[in-house]
Order: structure tokens, then C-alpha cells, then sequence
């Protein structure tokens, strides 16, 4: 056995579609539940950490291995979910090959029209006076779907003739008629059917506030467009829930901890570090905590937490009437942060905001659905739930629904209750132990707020601040 695979036999709780793993590397029941008896002889516990939806099996294996140390040496026994979430590889075909090319020209496009008058014939004339672009789009519509990168694919598949509606025909051709019986449409035409659908879906966003800069909100539609985001998305959200599902891998571990209290052992203390999309499974690891008898203490550290504000309400709500929660903290940046930031491992700033609005605006049911990690929807003041319209870019304040109104104000009250439970990054270099961090990115944020995480595991949230 090398020395990976038994740092692995201790330390990794392997998923795969929301199960125990059984390769790469494999973990079983036997293993979790020596996971367990062996942080029941660490004096603070077990600290599980759920790394987010950008992480590969490798990059997140190679993460365990080095902040392992870390929490060993706060007196913490380290357990990493490893879970398995393919969104990193949808992101990088949506932005791959002539799709880089392609979309990004269409988001320069748009991030130069004017506000005001007719914008179709004036994006017609952006675009089609680009060779490079059209050169681009002959290029991907004559390359073999094999070798086609990204959201290309859809340019010329079923996803974009189904959107050829009789309005889009008769603004590309000044005819009425759908597209039975029409001839095939060149391939530029085909891509200026698609950005007119582009520059429609930013029309019907602007009255609600929900755009989140120019070329942003462009490229957050095509990823709509051609289904990448969501498909994703929705995949990985549902992988997230199996964990806690009744053969989940979440699950196994919760069992061993109930099998080891009711064998008499003293409660386990249990501290939770969730980054990104991870906070979905923590959420669920939250609830199902209060089902576990004679369960020990709590602690929840959320790192720029993409779960839905809904989603976290329902959590927060149920510990109000049972609460399970000895601490929770959540490390998240500030709204500026977050737009100055872009999509991590990006070879060009592609997308220059942060995986949160990426995920909100491309990737959620619907564009701009506030998630809890983002400071964008914190003043509940000024979101209010009507249908009142409005306008702008991603400094005015959005339209939400009434659900999503009540959500972000029971989020806000439960922050404001105690202000160490929320902290804005990047801090004063001044700040306190347990409460600092530098991260001005999502990638990386773990390893920015590290520190902290020591300072939390060694004392806990409720008692050592």
C-alpha cells in the first residue's frame, strides 16, 4: 500500500453519484467507521470538509493531502468529501475553442451598443463587420461535431432550430413563415438568429435589475442558450442531495457516528468546512444532524456558499425551532470582490465576475437567483418582492420573488444576530483570530482563509470566537 493510498484509507470519504466509491480510491463502510472511532481520539473531534463544483477527483485529493496537517495540528481528525461533480469540465466546453472566439466577440458586441433606439441592426452591423468572427463560425459550423469544442455544438443542433421562432426568422430574413420547408440557413445567419435571442433574453432581464454587466450577462445567455450551465448544474445539485440519501455517502459517515454514541462513546464533536457548491451538502448534513441521538456539537464554516438563499433559509429556519448549531460562520467576499474576481482556471479572463454570479446567472432556474454567498442581495431593504420595474446593471438592486425576499431576510436577521457569523473578505490585515482572511477569489479560497480555519478548529465557534 503507498503512502497515498493509505492517507486515503483514513482520511477520504469517496462519492460517486452520491455513494461510497468503489475505485479511485474506493472507501467503505469498515473504513468510515474507522474514520470515526479514530476522531473520537482526537480532542476536537472530527472536521469533515466538502470542497466545491470546480474541483476535479485529483485536485481535490491533492487539497486533502496538504490541509490534512493543517487540521491535524489544531487537534482536528481530517475527513475530506471527495465528490464527484463534472461542472468544471462543462464550464471549460462552454468557453473552449471557437467558442472563446465566438461568444466573446458577440459580448464585446453588445457591451458597445448604445442603450438607446433599434439594437438588431446595429448588432448585425457589429458582427458582421468582424472577419476573425466570421471566419470563426464558418470554421466551427464545417468542423465535425467530434471535434467541435464547447457551446458551439448547439450553433448548428436541435437546441438552436428549435429557438429559430417565426419572429427571429422574419428579423433575419424580412419574411413571415417558420422553418418548415425554408432551405437551411448559411451559418452566420444561423449565428445571428442566435445572438438577436441573446439580445432578447438581456431585454427581458434589464426592467428587473437583472443583469450583471454587459459582457457577463452575454456570456451567462449563451451558456443559458445552449444548455450547458444548467444541465450541469442541475446534475450536480441532484449529486449533492444523493449524499444524504439513504445509501449516500454522507449518510454512512452520520450512521457511524450514531453506532459509535450508541455504544456508549461520549458525544463526537463535529465541524463542518463547506466551499461553494459544497454548502448544498452541508445544508442537508445540517438537517439530518438533529436525527443522529445523543449527536455532539456542531460547527458550520460555509466559504463562499453558492447554495440558493431559499435553500439556506430551510436550514436556518429548522434550527430556530430545533437547534443543532453550536456556531456557524460563514466567509464570503464582498460584492466588489466578487465582480472584480473572474471564472477560476481560466486561461483569459473570459468571464470577469465570480463563480457566484456565474452559477446565479447562467446556471440557476432562473438568471440572477440570489444564492446566500453573495453580498449583491444583503440589503433585503431594498429588494423588494413587487413587480415594480426597473433598470440597470449589476449596481442596482434586483427584482426578486416573495420567497426569495422572505429567504434573504431570515439570512440577514440570522447574521445580524451575532457579528461574528459573517465575514466579508478581503479583511484588515488587523483582524482577529478565527475571522480573517485575503481571499479575493474562489479559487484559492480555502488556502486564503487557512488561518482561520485553524483558529476555528482549535477552539470552536461558539467558545473560542
Amino acid at each position: 500500500m503507498t503512502q497515498h493510498d493509505m492517507f486515503a484509507e483514513r482520511h477520504i470519504l469517496h462519492s460517486r453519484d452520491g455513494r461510497l466509491a468503489e475505485s479511485g480510491p474506493p472507501t467503505t463502510r469498515a473504513q468510515v467507521r474507522e474514520m470515526v472511532r479514530r476522531a473520537g481520539d482526537s480532542p476536537r473531534g472530527l472536521v469533515l470538509y466538502i470542497h466545491g463544483g470546480l474541483v476535479t477527483t485529483s485536485a481535490a485529493l491533492t487539497t486533502a493531502e496538504c490541509l490534512a496537517p493543517e487540521i491535524a495540528g489544531s487537534g482536528g481528525y481530517p475527513v475530506f468529501l471527495v465528490w464527484e461533480t463534472g461542472l468544471l469540465d462543462s464550464l471549460l466546453d462552454a468557453f473552449a475553442g471557437p467558442a472563446r472566439v465566438i461568444f466573446g466577440a458577440l459580448a464585446d458586441a453588445v457591451a458597445e451598443m448604445p442603450e438607446e433606439g433599434e439594437r438588431r441592426p446595429v448588432l448585425e452591423r457589429r458582427l458582421r463587420s468582424d472577419p476573425l468572427l466570421v471566419a470563426e463560425v464558418e470554421r466551427a459550423a464545417r468542423t465535425p461535431p467530434r471535434r467541435r469544442a464547447g457551446g458551439v455544438d448547439a450553433l448548428n443542433g436541435d437546441l438552436l432550430r428549435a429557438a429559430l421562432t417565426p419572429e427571429t426568422y422574419r428579423a433575419v430574413f424580412g419574411i413571415a413563415g417558420d422553418r418548415r420547408g425554408a432551405l437551411p440557413l448559411e451559418p452566420f445567419d444561423s449565428f445571428l438568429a442566435f445572438a438577436f435571442g441573446v439580445l432578447d433574453e438581456l431585454r427581458a432581464r434589464e426592467p428587473y435589475g437583472w443583469l450583471h454587466g454587459p459582457r457577463q450577462s452575454v456570456l451567462e445567455e449563451c451558456v443559458r442558450a445552449v444548455g450547458v450551465g444548467a444541465a450541469a448544474w442541475d446534475e450536480m445539485t441532484a449529486d449533492a442531495g444523493r449524499n444524504l440519501g439513504p445509501t449516500g455517502a454522507v449518510t454512512v459517515l452520520l450512521e457511524a457516528i450514531r453506532d459509535r454514541e450508541a455504544a456508549g462513546a461520549p458525544p463526537l464533536p463535529v465541524t463542518v468546512i463547506a466551499h461553494s457548491a459544497g454548502s448544498m451538502i452541508a445544508c442537508d448534513l445540517i438537517d439530518r444532524w438533529r436525527a443522529v441521538p445523543g449527536a455532539g456539537r456542531l460547527d458550520v464554516v460555509l466559504l463562499a456558499p453558492s447554495a440558493s438563499a431559499e435553500r439556506f433559509a430551510l436550514t436556518l429556519r429548522a434550527d430556530a425551532v430545533a437547534p443543532v448549531l453550536a456556531g456557524l460562520r460563514i466567509f464570503t467576499m464582498t460584492d466588489a470582490a466578487e465582480r472584480a474576481d473572474a471564472l477560476p482556471r481560466m486561461t483569459q479572463r473570459v468571464y470577469e465576475h465570480s463563480l457566484l454570479y456565474f452559477v446565479s446567472g447562467a446556471c440557476e432556474s432562473r438568471a440572477d437567483r440570489p444564492l446566500s454567498g453573495m453580498r449583491r442581495f444583503a440589503d433585503a431593504e431594498k429588494l423588494t418582492p413587487s413587480s415594480r420595474r426597473r433598470s440597470g446593471w449589476a449596481d442596482q438592486t434586483p427584482l426578486v420573488t416573495a420567497a426569495e425576499h422572505a429567504a434573504i431576510r431570515t439570512i440577514e436577521r440570522y447574521l445580524a444576530a451575532d457579528p461574528d457569523r459573517l465575514v466579508l473578505t478581503p479583511t484588515p490585515a488587523d483582524a482577529p483570530a478565527g475571522r480573517a482572511s485575503s481571499a479575493r477569489s474562489h479559487e484559492g479560497f480555502v488556502w486564503a482563509t487557512r488561518e482561520s480555519i485553524r483558529h476555528i478548529v482549535a477552539h470552536g465557534l461558539a467558545d473560542g470566537r
